[in-house]
């Protein structure tokens, strides 16, 4: 790697079966969709792409079970650009911001989104966010996924963002993460405690997955708030924090987050998976086919801290956003279990 440059994602694949005989470079925009194959071609030919440790050529042929890595490289001068994005801001003082992260923003500058990241906006609004996790990541104590939305805390200081993270490293009995979702099927029981651990996914080492004998301790607890016909809405406490932890634990338990593309079954869920057959005669295509929501439906709702300066608990809750609220409406209009009105 050039001196000139900083290390900012590193990922291992191993080559299947169905894989082997690719280009190399094929084999990598497949796998990694939000890289463009003219930039994963820039990375191979600046030695940022090796098969069994060797560098490679971006016409090179991967066979089966060899390893290519993938390092994306940013020059050591690169820093976010403050952007004029709207924030919805739940908190704000001289140490923190807590912010209402919208479905689609993703938070801080990955492959091929270096641009309008929830940190470019948080530049533009704070003008000084705390450093110590990187110049990439100005700020950012915990994230959220892109396509979930919800309350997240940020630190402009140094010391508030020490704080903050040893509260969510060491689970101090203050913080609180709420999440609400919206499941497929019907849920068992009112309530549970989900102790499953997680870990890379064996073949897909993009995915999490449960593992046992080697995945690290996660346990969720859920309650349902509303039960429907085919769907649950579930309130999600978190006593762990670990990577896509709600989307695999509900998963596990046969109950996949609507809309989850990568976990679950559908990427859209529109007005016509509600309404019962029976029913769709009373409207027109154009009403059954509209998409009620196209992202997992996660929301972070509400986070409680205590304040890294005074010591003060913060409790703030994140209003659902416009996707959330129409696919609940949807469902408590045609999707209500037998003998609810």
């Amino acid at each position: 790697m050039p001196e000139d440059s900083i290390l900012f994602n590193k990922q291992i694949y191993v080559v299947s079966e169905s894989e082997a005989g690719k280009r190399v470079d094929k084999f990598l925009s497949d796998k990694v969709r939000a890289l463009s194959r003219a930039y994963i071609q820039g990375l191979i030919k600046e030695g940022h792409v090796t098969i069994d440790g060797a560098t490679c050529k971006r016409n090179t042929l991967v066979r089966e079970f060899q390893s290519v890595m993938m390092e994306v490289a940013l020059p050591a001068t690169f820093s976010p650009t403050p952007e004029d994005i709207a924030l919805d801001v739940l908190y704000e003082d001289d140490y923190l911001i807590v912010v209402n992260k919208p479905p689609g923003l993703v938070v801080h500058p990955a492959p091929g989104h270096f641009e309008g990241t929830l940190v470019n906006a948080l530049m533009n609004h704070c003008g000084t966010l705390s450093d110590v996790a990187g110049p990439l990541r100005l700020g950012i104590v915990h994230r959220l996924d892109k396509d979930t939305s919800g309350a997240m805390v940020v630190a402009k200081t140094n010391e508030a963002h020490d704080a903050l993270a040893l509260q969510f490293r060491e689970r101090s009995e203050a913080l609180i993460k709420e999440y609400v979702a919206i499941s497929e099927g019907e849920f068992r029981f009112d309530a549970d405690t989900i102790d499953l651990p997680l870990g890379r996914h064996f073949r897909d080492k993009k995915k999490i997955a449960v593992v046992f004998g080697g995945g690290k301790e996660s346990i969720s607890r859920y309650q349902v708030l509303e039960r429907f016909k085919n769907y649950t809405f579930v309130r999600v406490l978190l006593k762990t924090g670990r990577t896509h932890q709600i989307r695999v634990h509900l998963k596990a338990l046969g109950h996949p987050i609507v809309c989850d593309g990568y976990y679950g079954n559908r990427r859209r869920f529109r007005l016509h998976d509600v309404v019962p057959e029976k029913k769709r005669s009373e409207l027109t295509e154009q009403q059954l086919n509209r998409i009620l929501i196209g992202r997992q439906a996660l929301h972070a709702y509400r986070l409680q801290f205590e304040h890294p300066k005074n010591g003060e608990i913060i409790d703030v809750q994140a209003p659902y956003p416009r996707d959330i609220e129409n696919t609940l409406e949807a469902l408590r209009e045609w999707a209500l279990p037998e003998g609810v009105n």
